[in-house]
């Protein structure tokens, strides 16, 4: 069953300023609305209705909100990204709601409108490589740019 959005929930934390000239370039090609169309979790990708119903909403400055189904899960936080490193590599702390100061260690690809990221659980070593399909203790997540 499809789940619904909702986007009013989201609020961002102001997160440190970006000092390093490469990351906050890519956070300026990350800022945006972002909807998925692909989300896996311990390599059993979710059905497609499910993984549409995420949205990601990021700041040029690094907060982001994100939501699925019914915005009950809507999570807050910051990023930081390095895309200096092979593979490119994110840190994304949650500042709001479940799981508050969790901080999640993944890696990721940002093409023109598409963003996969790939993230482990909190205490756990970052991912060497992206695959998509993903894997034991992975979650993907594929997420394409929303036109205004």
């Amino acid at each position: 069953m499809a789940r619904f959005i909702s986007l009013a929930a989201l609020a961002f934390h102001l997160p440190a300023p970006v000092d390093d000239p490469a990351a906050k370039a890519e956070l300026e090609k990350l800022a945006g609305t972002w909807r998925g169309v692909a989300v896996s979790r311990d390599g059993t990708p979710l059905p497609k209705a499910d993984a549409e119903a995420y949205r990601l909403v990021v700041a040029a400055d690094g907060g982001y909100g994100l939501t699925a189904g019914t915005g009950e899960d809507a999570v807050e936080g910051t990023y930081k990204l390095d895309p200096t490193t092979k593979p490119k590599e994110i840190d994304a702390t949650r500042t709001g709601g479940a799981r508050k100061g969790e901080k999640l260690l993944g890696v990721y690809v940002l093409s023109g409108d598409a963003f996969v990221a790939c993230f482990v659980g909190p205490g756990k070593d970052r991912p060497k490589v992206l695959n998509p399909a993903g894997g034991p203790g992975l979650t993907v997540l594929g997420f394409q740019r929303e036109k205004k």
